[in-house]
C-alpha cells in the first residue's frame, strides 16, 4: 500500500513540475479559493487562532487575514511541489540571503550554529538553499514521514543543499558533528509533544507550549543561536535575513530566556504580515 501511495505521489510531483510557475499561481489562486470557501480546511482553527492572537481586529480584519493565509498556504505549497525538481540555479533566485557576510564571520571563528526559524513564507525553499550560500555543512531537522518512500523521496529533493536529519538523530549529531563546522536549521515553533520539557511562554496573546530542543543543545554545546527571519518579495520570490538572538547560551542564566527571545523574535515578524504564517496548525491545542 506504501508504495502504491508513492507512485500516486509522483505523478502529482510530476505532474505539477510540468506547469510554469505563472501557470502555477493561477493553479494556486483556485485551490486556494476552494481550499477557504468550499473545503475549509481546519478554518474553525484558522479563525480561532487569529481571533485569540489579535483581539484588537474585528471580524472583518480577522476574515481578510485568513483568506491571505489560505493563498499563502496554497502558494508554498504548490511551490514545494514544483521546486523538488527545479534546477538549484533557478532556486537561489527564487531565495536570496541578504547578508551572508554574517555566517562568513562566524565560520571564520570556527563557531557551529544553530539556525531558528518559523513556519513563515517558504520555509522548504530556505532549507533546499542553505548549503548554496556558506560553506558550514547544513543539517536540517526533522520528522520522518510515516511512508517510507515518500520520506526517501523527500530526503533527496528537500535536501538538495543540506542534509536532513530525522529529529529522533538529534542528539548522535549534534555529537558527531561537533568539529565539522556545521550550522543546524531548526523549525522552532511547532507544538512539542513532551509537555514535561516544554518552555512556556507568552505568545500571540497566549500562554504556549514551546518546544526545548533549540535552547537545550545550544547550552550544552554553547553554539550561538542564529534567527532567520524569511520574507516574501512578490509571489515565488524571497528573502532571508541572519540576525544573533544569543551568542553564548551558557551565559544565560534562566531556563526558558533563549527560547523566550526566539518566540518574541517571530511575532514581531508574524505581526508585520500575519498571513505569511501557518496559521492552520493546532498550536495552542495544549494548555498549562
Amino acid at each position: 500500500m506504501q508504495k502504491f501511495i508513492y507512485y500516486i505521489f509522483i505523478f502529482f510531483v510530476k505532474l505539477i513540475s510540468i506547469f510554469s510557475y505563472k501557470t502555477l499561481y493561477k493553479l494556486s489562486n483556485i485551490f486556494s479559493f476552494f481550499l477557504y470557501y468550499f473545503i475549509g480546511y481546519r478554518k474553525e482553527v484558522v479563525l480561532k487562532n487569529l481571533k485569540n492572537s489579535f483581539p484588537e481586529k474585528d471580524e472583518k480584519e480577522i476574515k481578510e487575514i485568513a483568506k491571505k493565509t489560505y493563498q499563502n498556504l496554497s502558494d508554498i505549497s504548490l511551490e514545494s511541489i514544483k521546486n523538488f525538481n527545479a534546477p538549484m540555479e533557478e532556486l537561489k533566485k527564487r531565495f536570496i540571503l541578504e547578508n551572508p557576510e554574517f555566517l562568513e564571520d562566524l565560520y571564520k571563528k570556527n563557531k557551529n550554529l544553530i539556525a531558528v526559524l518559523g513556519h513563515y513564507g517558504n520555509w522548504e525553499l530556505g532549507a533546499q538553499v542553505a548549503g548554496l550560500y556558506t560553506e558550514y555543512n547544513v543539517y536540517g531537522l526533522y520528522k520522518p514521514i510515516k511512508n517510507i518512500y515518500i520520506d526517501e523521496y523527500l530526503k533527496k529533493t528537500r535536501g538538495k543543499g543540506s542534509k536532513l536529519v530525522s529529529i529522533y538523530e538529534t542528539k548522535k549529531t549534534f555529537l558527531e558533528t561537533r568539529k565539522k563546522k556545521s550550522l543546524f536549521l531548526l523549525i522552532a515553533d511547532q507544538s512539542p509533544s513532551s509537555m514535561k520539557k516544554a518552555h512556556w511562554v507568552d505568545f500571540l496573546n497566549q500562554k504556549t507550549a514551546c518546544l526545548h530542543g533549540a535552547e537545550n543543545y545550544a547550552r550544552v554545546f554553547d553554539y550561538p543561536v542564529i534567527f532567520i527571519k524569511v520574507s516574501r518579495e512578490k509571489r515565488g520570490f524571497y528573502k532571508a535575513k541572519l540576525s544573533m538572538l544569543v551568542n553564548e547560551p551558557k551565559k544565560i542564566e534562566n531556563t526558558g530566556d533563549i527560547t523566550k527571545k526566539f518566540m518574541n523574535t517571530l511575532e514581531t515578524q508574524i505581526r508585520e504580515k500575519p498571513e505569511n504564517w501557518l496559521w492552520t496548525h493546532k498550536r495552542w491545542k495544549k494548555k498549562n
